[in-house]
């Protein structure tokens, strides 16, 4: 369903907001993930003392 070949989709906000490195790393995470996977992945972001944290 994630092939590399095909296009990548994420929203606006992501794109704007989100920085191209934490992007990057969210796309091996689901590249990595065992199948069956949904065409929807989210994730969810927060900070803690001062660190990314990605759930």
């Amino acid at each position: 369903m994630f092939e590399k070949s095909k296009g990548r989709y994420l929203t606006r906000g992501v794109d704007a907001e989100i920085p191209i490195a934490l992007q990057v790393m969210m796309w091996q995470a689901v590249d990595q993930m065992p199948e069956p996977k949904d065409y929807l992945q989210v994730f969810r972001l927060s900070e803690e003392n001062g660190l990314q944290i990605v759930h």
